[in-house]
């Protein structure tokens, strides 16, 4: 959320970088939900929870998600804090199809 704003308030490399760190730290998070990562999308990511059941995969997206949330929320902001690097936000879809 709010990564056009980001990349103006920002240097290039800047931006880079931490856009590179918050993709970095969600593809490390993600395995632990049985996510695989389909690809990146510039900001974004995408990837994919394969069902041993319908309802396993949902509460695993679903727990994959509020992970990512208190990432960033509680990790990954007040270290860029520190740096004096503006707090990032995050926004999550789930689709069960």
């Amino acid at each position: 959320v709010g990564s056009t704003q980001l990349s103006e308030a920002l240097d290039a490399v800047t931006n880079a970088r931490v856009i590179g760190v918050v993709l970095e730290e969600v593809a490390a998070v993600a395995p632990y939900f049985h996510a695989h990562i389909l690809k990146f999308t510039g900001d974004g990511v995408l990837a994919y929870i394969p069902p041993p059941s319908f309802l396993t995969a949902n509460d695993n997206a679903i727990d994959c998600a509020l992970t990512i949330r208190g990432l960033i929320r509680d990790g990954v902001n007040p270290a860029f804090a520190e740096l004096g690097y503006p707090p990032l936000d995050v926004r999550i879809g789930i689709e069960s199809g």
